[in-house]
């Protein structure tokens, strides 16, 4: 009854070609769902930005290089763990004992984890195990997907807390459109 009072009627969804025309103020965003925003995951300053805002660039290209007394903390325990879990790994558990084997191997995969949650890549642990890092606490934050830089809004020299966005890319291939439509639209 209500619906018949309110004069609502109901019918199946079909798709159908739209015939008409509308104008509408509006503006191009970049897909939420495909953009991503660089940021620090430890309080850092920037030492030298890589890229200007509107660059195009690919993924795993240097963005920012940061540095991090929290870094270095964590890359220090890494220099120290490495070596030692690899000298225990080839004598053997039977050799070295039960509990030295997994005290090493549990400090190594700690010191990795810490640092790959700070954002350190595979290579970058590469390099820092084979000392070819020049100091520690520095550490370059990379793209994670291709796509152009929309905001960079920091400055060399400056300190970014952790989580306080540096640069945001956004892959164009998909983007949306948002219209502003008055409410007395009708289509």
């Amino acid at each position: 009854e209500q619906l018949t009072l309110a004069g609502i009627q109901v019918e199946a969804l079909n798709a159908k070609p739209v015939d008409y025309q509308l104008y509408a103020p509006g503006e191009i965003l970049s897909n939420g769902y495909t953009s991503y925003r660089v940021s620090p995951r430890v309080a850092s300053v920037v030492l030298k930005r890589h890229v200007a805002l509107g660059d195009h660039v690919k993924q795993d290209q240097p963005l920012v290089t940061l540095f991090s007394e929290n870094v270095a903390q964590a890359q220090a325990i890494y220099r120290t763990a490495w070596p030692e879990w690899n000298r225990v790994r080839e004598l053997g558990r039977k050799t070295v004992g039960d509990k030295r084997y997994i005290n090493a191997k549990t400090d190594f995969e700690a010191a990795q984890a810490t640092l790959q949650a700070y954002g350190l890549s595979s290579s970058d642990l590469q390099s820092l195990a084979s000392q070819k890092t020049l100091s520690l606490g520095e550490y370059t934050l990379r793209a994670e997907i291709n796509g152009a830089v929309l905001a960079d809004d920091f400055e060399q020299g400056q300190r970014i807390e952790a989580g306080a966005p540096l640069i945001v890319l956004a892959d164009e291939k998909q983007l949306w459109v948002e219209a502003h439509l008055s409410s007395n639209v009708s289509l």
